[in-house]
């Protein structure tokens, strides 16, 4: 019996190494516009933060009491919330079958 289990236990073994040295079906390394479309999607969303952060300092530079602070923070809170619930953002990194 503890031979059966040892068996099945090796081969087991066996079957999971071979498994990852053929790489399972993914390729080894992405295709380069694979990498350029990643680059620019990353690129974009960057682009987009920064013009969003330059927004909310200019107004909380321009503010000149506690309530146009307070209504800055509110402001940009309420956008930030929305922002993480956009529909259809691409993923930085596609689940792919």
């Amino acid at each position: 019996m503890n031979t059966a289990k040892s068996a099945a236990v090796m081969l087991a073994i066996v079957i999971a190494v071979l498994g990852f040295t053929t790489g399972g079906g993914h390729a080894a390394s992405p295709t380069p516009t694979s990498i350029e479309h990643r680059k620019a999607v990353v690129l974009k969303r960057i682009d987009e933060r920064i013009a969003h952060l330059q927004d909310e300092k200019a107004c909380f530079q321009a503010a000149t009491s506690q309530d146009e602070l307070k209504s800055c923070r509110d402001k940009f809170i309420a956008e930030n919330r929305r922002g993480d619930q956009k529909p259809g953002r691409p993923r930085l990194n596609p689940v792919t079958p």
